[in-house]
């Protein structure tokens, strides 16, 4: 079996290292967003967000 050279396992850290770093902005952000998502919203919000979703025309009336 081969021994890896010094400017390889150089290379390989660095890899590593930039690997590493990836990993945890990538974990920061499904953080955040999983925060986005578990807040609450108020009828009033709700209300407001189906109002402006009629105005556009992407929900119908209701036809009762």
């Amino acid at each position: 079996m081969a021994i890896m050279g010094r400017k390889k396992k150089a290379v390989a850290q660095i890899w590593n290292a930039i690997n590493k770093q990836r990993d945890e902005q990538a974990r920061n952000k499904q953080e955040e967003f999983s925060q986005k998502n578990t807040e609450e919203i108020t009828p009033e919000e709700q209300e407001r967000r189906i109002k402006k979703l009629k105005a556009l025309g992407l929900i119908k009336e209701n036809l009762n």
